[in-house]
This record gives C-alpha cells, structure tokens and sequence, in this order.
C-alpha cells in the first residue's frame, strides 16, 4: 500500500490536474487504484470537467473528490487561492465500490438511527465482508452525524472515516 498526494496552484482547472497528475504520478511511479481529489472553490464550476480530466489520466482508478474552502497536503495549505490537491493510492488486494448519497438519504436518524434505510446494497458485490467506508460529506447539505449514526445501525463493525 502506497499513498502520495500532489498540489497544484494552477489557475485554470486542466492546467492544474495536469500539474497535480504529472507530480503524482512521479511520486507514485505506476497508476493509482484510487484517487481523491480535492478542489478549492475557484475550481468548483470546472467540477464536472475536472472529474473528466482525472478519469482520463487514471482510467484504472476509482476516484472521488470534493470541493473545499481549505485544502491541506504533506505539508502545505492552501485557503482563498486556486488550488486542487490529488492523492493517489496504491491498494493492492482492496475492492473499492463508490456510493453517492444524497442529503435526504441518512433517513430518520435522530433516534439512534432506528428509521435509518437499508443501505445493505453498500456491501453487495464485494468479494468479502465490507471493512471500511471513507466518507466525504458537505457539511452545508448533509448533516454527518445523522448520517454516521444511520450508517451505524447498517454496519455496526464497519470503520467510518473521512
């Protein structure tokens, strides 16, 4: 397992996933199975664009990515500037299944998640048991704690980080 994360302050969106992969792939020095990609908001509506740009530079990756007003790598932050950090990893051995979900999907959770969906479709497919789920949430949109504790009722031994 390897994993190593690049910065660009690269203005224009492809400018800056050129800059990040190039450095990326450097330090990793083969093709990630994950990336995670974060952009800083001057970067937010090249989203859809950016995510296409990565895809096509790491057609073998499963990547997942989020806006944010702070982006933070090995040793530097970058806040109010353009910005996009990508981390790659190298995970030999691990199945990865993205989700998305929408703010409305934690269900009723405030009861200890009782009312909380069947979200047993998160782990269907896998060669074995699902062991962690990283979570990127939008704390503006989607309440993390409420969607914590539905996740909790599903998969009680499950890590969730993220």
């Amino acid at each position: 397992m390897k994993w190593c994360c690049a910065v660009s302050r690269e203005e224009a969106g492809r400018d800056a996933v050129t800059d990040a992969a190039e450095r990326l792939l450097a330090q990793l020095g083969a093709q990630p199975d994950l990336i995670l990609a974060f952009i800083s908001p001057e970067h937010a509506s090249q989203a859809v664009s950016v995510a296409g740009e990565i895809s096509q530079r790491f057609p073998e990756a499963t990547v997942l990515g989020c806006s944010a007003g702070g982006l933070v790598s090995e040793n530097e932050e970058l806040e109010q500037v353009p910005g996009m950090v990508l981390t790659g990893a190298l995970l030999p051995g691990v199945d990865l299944h993205p989700v998305r979900f929408d703010a409305g999907d934690a269900g009723d959770a405030g009861d200890g998640g009782q009312d909380a969906p069947d979200w047993s479709k998160l782990g269907a497919g896998t060669a074995g048991p699902t062991v962690g789920l990283m979570l990127l949430s939008d704390p503006f949109s989607c309440d993390p704690e409420r969607l914590v504790a539905a996740l909790d009722v599903q998969f009680p031994d499950v890590i969730k980080f993220g």
